[in-house]
């Protein structure tokens, strides 16, 4: 969230890149990131999480690593998340 309450495209691209480098040199080929819960990601203003996802998947992805988001529909919070149904409805 502290790069979210930037609000800087360019800032959240690099930090992207950075773990995009350290996880390729890790070995890993696949990041479990970004992440959509509002205490992992980038906030709860859907806009703004939205531009940090973006911008993150390309980071990660300019350095050959493969973003997964996680969590992004549907089980965005950790309180009473039982409470929702086991499966998301598509119309």
């Amino acid at each position: 969230m502290t790069t979210a309450s930037t609000w800087d495209r360019e800032l959240m691209y690099i930090r992207s890149r950075a773990i995009g480098v350290e996880s390729r040199i890790k070995g890993v080929n696949v990041a479990l990131a970004p992440a959509g819960r509002t205490w992992e990601g980038f906030g709860p203003d859907p806009y703004l999480a939205g531009i940090g996802n973006a911008e993150s998947v390309r980071g990660l992805q300019d350095e050959g690593v493969i973003a997964c988001v996680k969590h992004w529909v549907g089980n965005e919070r950790g309180y009473n998340k039982h409470a929702i149904p086991g499966r998301v409805q598509r119309d």
